[in-house]
């Protein structure tokens, strides 16, 4: 029965963690696309400015073209810089395009909201500083909550193996109900209770069970070696974040 309620907890504990994971999936995809959109807005409203200064130098070339001998030469390397930045000028459209349909996706809908393609400030992040990697912050991650369920599944499924060593009874009760055709007053009775006993004994297939019990050991030692690995690998991205 501890091993039934383990394992159970083991499998909440490990949707509860899905659950988890995809949320904060959802939440980073959203803010990494409305970075980029924002970004790929910054990008066009420069290369807009950048457009402008260009067609400024090309209308002053003729200017310059009476009295430089070499302004030709100048004029012509300012047309092609100009037609680099418009050219320039399809990446951030495609990448505006790209983030705002894909925080559509995550919305579930296909229209696009005005204020997301309107040009805005850039958003300006809190800045923080840690003076040490808090710990609960290494139980909160969705790998590590993965890892320590695998676990708790892996010791429940290993007490049940155990479980299985020691004999087993259990009672069971049928009822037999037939319907008396001849209607005879002899018999009175149309339905009996039958009670079965269940014996369960490991004679036969003892090495069996006992096998059974050394493999989920060694699954269990396999599930805490990756939840320790999920411990360290989490260590290390907390403290490099």
């Amino acid at each position: 029965r501890e091993s039934v309620q383990r394992q159970a907890a083991g499998d909440v504990q490990y949707a509860e963690a899905e659950w988890q994971a995809a949320r904060v999936a959802v939440v980073a995809e959203t803010v990494r696309l409305y970075l980029d959109l924002r970004h790929a807005q910054r990008h066009a409203a420069l290369l807009a400015e950048q457009a402008g200064l260009d067609a400024r130098l090309l209308s002053l070339a003729p200017a310059r073209y009476a009295t430089e001998p070499h302004a030709a030469d100048s004029q012509l390397t300012l047309q092609v810089q100009q037609a680099h930045t418009l050219a320039e000028q399809i990446e951030p459209t495609m990448a505006i395009a790209r983030a705002a349909h894909g925080l559509a996706a995550l919305l579930n809908t296909t229209e696009l909201a005005p204020d997301w393609t309107a040009p805005t400030a850039w958003p300006v992040l809190r800045s923080g500083s840690l003076a040490q990697v808090p710990s609960d912050l290494l139980r909160s991650r969705p790998d590590v909550r993965r890892a320590e369920a695998q676990v708790q599944q892996a010791v429940g499924a290993l007490g049940l193996n155990k479980a299985d060593l020691y004999p087993r009874i259990a009672i069971g009760t049928s009822w037999l109900f037939s319907y008396n055709i001849t209607r005879s007053r002899n018999a009175s009775s149309s339905d009996i209770p039958i009670p079965t006993p269940f014996i369960n004994l490991p004679i036969f297939d003892w090495g069996v069970r006992k096998n059974a019990i050394a493999a989920q050991s060694h699954r269990v030692q396999a599930a805490v070696s990756a939840y320790r690995q999920a411990v360290v690998t989490g260590v290390a991205e907390v403290e490099i974040a």
